[in-house]
């Protein structure tokens, strides 16, 4: 059934259009509905609802729905309806804004029972009067570009646990055209970087759950790399215009001692820092976007054992060495031995038995 039908069926004046100023008299009780079309998944919707006459004579109320919810009756003079999605409790005058990232808003084609039809918001206005008659109010549709993170990095820092998983960021973009989306990770995964920063971070983005965890259905690169890339292709079916969230949390290893180099402490999570960009594009760059904490010298040794490569011959002339230098200590150390039990030890005179060894001549 065309929008157009079904609103006519429950009496309802037709579409709107984004930023008009429509004002109606409606009997009083009584509800009308309205429907907006949201061309777009990226904008935030803003109702005005307004009573030119004061509240004297009674109030207009604002209760929104979408499909399958095409009838809200949130507000009524009996009580509060059964079916509503979004409304505003205010006395009077009414000012209501759905966000874009709202799991249950969707713009585009992307509504209906197959997830391809226009998305409609269906707005239901509710006339409670003090006396009977009628009531006339103004009503004012409008679209703002939701402001989330998208092509510019955001810096945060710190966990408020210092175990692992144990604490989730929270991030939100919206795709406005059918492009190519990657989202980066950047991180201070290094002892020689940051000795008291440095952790292993985990991302994954979700398309519908606000809450996401790790383990469900999302896309997730793991704990394991500094720099994470998460690349979302306009080809894959599983992905398309609308709002995404996107989740960062730490990795750590409650065995590690703080200060430690060859793994994570989980004490690094409370004061790490890290980088989240999010673009138009199928990589972002990977310039450091972290400040340099000037570890000079800490874990240079486990940060640099691959610096220098020696060739087989330096290999071997250094065993060699090694082999003479160990021989010249073990005479050593025989002679020394000989000397100490000569001292601490009684032996027999044998001196005219041992023939003295000269350079020169011999003497008989």
């Amino acid at each position: 059934m065309p929008w157009s039908t079904y609103l006519s069926a429950l009496g309802g004046t037709g579409n709107i259009a984004n930023g008009e100023k429509k004002t109606y008299t409606t009997p009083c009780n009584t509800y009308t509905y309205y429907g907006f079309q949201v061309p777009d998944p990226c904008y935030d919707l803003n109702l005005v609802l307004a009573t030119p006459s004061g509240t004297a004579n009674g109030v207009a109320e604002l209760s929104v729905g979408t499909y399958p919810n095409n009838s809200p009756d949130g507000i009524k003079s009996t009580g509060y309806g059964t079916s509503i999605e979004w409304t505003s409790y205010n006395w009077g005058d009414q000012n209501l804004t759905i966000n874009a990232f709202d799991p249950n808003f969707e713009g585009g084609y992307n509504c209906g029972p197959n997830k391809d039809q226009l998305c409609t918001v269906i707005i239901g206005v509710y006339t409670y009067c003090v006396n009977s008659g009628s009531l006339t109010y103004e009503l004012t549709p409008t679209l703002k570009r939701a402001k989330k993170i998208f092509g510019t990095p955001q810096k945060s820092q710190t966990f408020s646990s210092s175990v692992s998983g144990g604490n989730v960021k929270n991030y939100g973009f919206c795709v406005l055209n059918n492009n190519d989306v990657t989202a980066q990770l950047q991180s201070y995964y290094s002892s020689c970087q940051c000795q008291s920063k440095y952790a292993d971070l985990e991302m994954w983005i979700s398309k519908y759950n606000t809450a996401a965890t790790i383990n469900d259905l999302v896309w997730r690169v793991g704990h394991g790399t500094a720099d994470k890339n998460l690349h979302l292709n306009v080809a894959d079916t599983n992905t398309r215009t609308g709002t995404y969230y996107l989740f960062v949390s730490g990795y750590c290893d409650n065995k590690c001692s703080s200060g430690d180099c060859t793994c994570h402490p989980c004490d690094n999570l409370l004061k790490t820092q890290y980088a989240v960009t999010v673009d138009y594009s199928s990589s972002i760059s990977s310039a450091n976007l972290l400040p340099s904490c000037d570890n000079k010298g800490t874990c240079k040794d486990q940060c640099e054992n691959t610096a220098y490569v020696l060739s087989d011959g330096a290999k071997a002339g250094i065993a060699i060495g090694v082999i003479v230098f160990s021989m010249m200590i073990g005479a050593l150390a025989y002679v020394a031995y000989q000397k100490h039990i000569r001292k601490r030890k009684w032996v027999p005179d044998t001196s005219h038995e041992e023939v003295e060894l000269t350079i020169g001549q011999r003497n008989l």
